[in-house]
């Protein structure tokens, strides 16, 4: 899948579950996400995660950029040719 259609899943997600949330709730969010994806981390480090615990968390945070850049008009497949 490309960027394009993981921005339009994204998108299609927030509408149907109802995240209409500001562009600071969703950075905030993000914020957020990046700090369990350091938690996650640290603890797989010490091998008391997996790597499928990190890769969700690392998703978490592609996802909420994504939808950042979605409400900011900004389309990830152009942004990411730069």
């Amino acid at each position: 899948m490309g960027w394009k259609e993981e921005q339009k899943k994204v998108e299609e997600f927030s509408k149907q579950k109802g995240f209409e949330v500001t562009l600071e709730e969703r950075l905030a969010y993000l914020t957020a996400e990046v700090g369990e994806l350091t938690e996650e981390v640290l603890k797989y480090r010490r091998k008391e995660s997996s790597k499928e615990n990190v890769g969700a968390e690392i998703y978490d945070v592609v996802w909420n950029a994504i939808d950042l850049a979605s409400l900011t008009g900004i389309d990830i497949e152009e942004a990411s040719a730069l």
